[in-house]
C-alpha cells in the first residue's frame, strides 16, 4: 500500500468523521485491509477498514458509501484472533495510524470449523434452489461458493485468507490435484461439485 493510497484513505475517513490522530491517541489503531491494502483494487473497490478501540462501540460493522468499517474492542482482540477476518487482516492489513504498537494475531485453524459449516449449509441451499436458477445465477452462486470453499480449505491448513483477486489467481494457477483437494473438503452435492470442477479458463 503506497503513501498516496494511504493518504486517500485518511481523507475518506475524515469525510466520515473518523480522526486517525484521535484514535491513535486513545491507544487504539486503524488498519486498511482487503484489495486496497494488497494493491489489487479496482476503481470501484470499497475501502475496508478495521478500527481497534478501547472505547465502547455501538456497532461492530458500519457500511457507508464506499467504506466498510469493522470495529473491534481492544478487550475482544483475543477472541477475534479465531475469526476468518483476523486470518486476513493479520497477514494483509496495513496500519495507517502511528499510535502505540499493537500486533494483530490470528489462529486460522480456529476459524475453520465455522467456515466449513457455513459453506456446507450454503452448498445444500444452492443444491435445493438449483433447478429454479437461471444459468447466470448458477454461475454467480457457484463461483461464490467455490471461493468460500477455497477460503475454508486455507483456514484448515492454518493459512491466511488473501484478497479475492489473489485467491482467484491461486485457484487458476493451481494444479488439478490441488483443486480436487479443495473440493473434497466438504461433501458437496454432485451437481454442485461438477459445476465447480468445470473448466473456467
Amino acid at each position: 500500500m503506497n503513501e498516496e493510497t494511504k493518504r486517500a484513505l485518511i481523507r475518506r475517513l475524515s469525510e466520515s468523521d473518523l480522526d486517525i490522530t484521535a484514535v491513535a491517541a486513545g491507544a487504539s489503531g486503524i488498519w486498511c485491509f482487503g484489495s486496497r491494502a494488497a494493491g489489487c483494487a479496482r476503481v470501484d473497490s470499497d475501502w475496508d477498514v478495521l478500527v481497534v478501540t478501547r472505547a465502547p462501540v455501538l456497532e461492530s460493522r458500519i457500511r457507508r458509501a464506499g467504506l466498510d468499517l469493522v470495529n473491534v474492542r481492544f478487550a475482544e482482540l483475543d477472541a477475534w484472533t479465531s475469526t476468518e477476518l483476523a486470518a486476513h487482516v493479520a497477514a494483509y492489513g496495513v496500519r495507517i495510524d502511528h499510535g502505540r504498537e499493537l500486533t494483530l494475531r490470528s489462529v486460522p485453524t480456529a476459524a475453520a470449523p465455522r467456515k466449513c459449516a457455513v459453506v456446507n449449509g450454503r452448498a445444500q441451499t444452492l443444491n435445493a434452489m438449483w433447478t429454479g436458477l437461471q444459468p447466470g445465477q448458477r454461475r454467480r452462486e457457484t463461483l461464490r461458493l467455490r471461493r468460500d470453499l477455497h477460503r475454508a480449505w486455507l483456514l484448515t491448513q492454518g493459512a491466511s485468507i488473501p484478497p479475492t483477486a489473489t485467491l482467484e489467481r491461486e485457484w487458476r494457477s493451481s494444479p488439478r490435484r490441488a483443486r480436487a483437494a479443495i473440493l473434497d473438503l466438504i461433501p458437496l452435492p454432485q451437481k454442485i461439485a461438477r459445476a465447480i470442477a468445470q473448466p473456467d479458463d
